[in-house]
């Protein structure tokens, strides 16, 4: 029963790390300008990549 604690608590705090690492380095001014300077063409390949998977959802 500890051991399904440790787990999820590892995962948690990987996880957590993980988001909070990514979101600092996004943020940072040259890479944020960056970013916003091309967020149309970041916007169309989230997109692509989202209709992507509901297309594989679909045809499952």
């Amino acid at each position: 029963m500890a051991d399904h604690g440790i787990m999820v608590g590892t995962v948690t705090v990987v996880d957590g790390l993980w988001y909070t690492i990514v979101a600092v380095v996004l943020s940072h001014g040259r890479i944020f300008s960056a970013l916003q300077r091309r967020s149309q063409l970041v916007n169309r390949l989230t997109g692509g990549v989202l209709i992507l998977l509901a297309l594989r959802v679909v045809t499952l």
